[in-house]
């Protein structure tokens, strides 16, 4: 019998040999869907990435919801966070995207293929990462998180929707009255 770890390395390689075959068949990257449908109006690839977007959190949020998987502790998935450090790594990594001419997806599939660029923007992405998490770059996005850190009562969807299924007590209200019987 297979152990835990066996069976997650192996849905890692199929996932991504899946992944790299729908991407190198279908050109599938935000950039590029951006960039047609800002300047061709081709919507066709941006409407394809918001179905991939859709149902990767759907399924996240089921595979949470049913306790297959922890979302609590991944990186991605924290009790706090801050929205200007969101909106200014969003501008760099959209910048960067532009710099390199795709997304980093596309550039693993394109590197699967053996081409060069690819190998130098995963390269500089991977550092990138790097250097903001635990690097050159870490102490100003944490020193910047302190600053701007927001708390929300609810991380997940599945918690949002226990809030909102869970009976909450009235405050401030008398309980209804009964009335004597016949």
């Amino acid at each position: 019998m297979p152990s835990g770890a066996n069976i997650v390395v192996l849905a890692g390689l199929v996932i991504g040999l899946a992944y790299g075959a729908v991407g190198l068949l279908s050109g599938f990257c935000l950039m590029s869907s951006l960039r047609g449908w800002w300047a061709k109006g081709d919507s066709r690839l941006i409407r394809t990435y918001a179905l991939a977007l859709g149902v990767a959190i759907v399924v996240a949020q089921l595979l949470a919801a049913r306790g297959v998987v922890d979302l609590g502790k991944s990186i991605y998935l924290q009790p706090s966070f801050s929205a200007p450090l969101m909106f200014f790594g969003g501008l760099l990594f959209g910048y960067g995207m532009v710099l390199s001419n795709g997304c980093g997806s596309r550039a693993l599939v394109l590197l699967g293929r053996g081409n060069l660029r690819s190998f130098v923007v995963v390269i500089v992405l991977g550092i990138s990462a790097q250097m903001t998490l635990k690097g050159l770059i870490a102490p100003s996005r944490i020193t910047l998180l302190q600053w701007s850190q927001m708390t929300p009562a609810v991380t997940s969807v599945p918690a949002l929707l226990a809030s909102l299924a869970s009976p909450k007590p009235r405050r401030g209200c008398l309980p209804p009255r009964r009335s004597a019987g016949p």
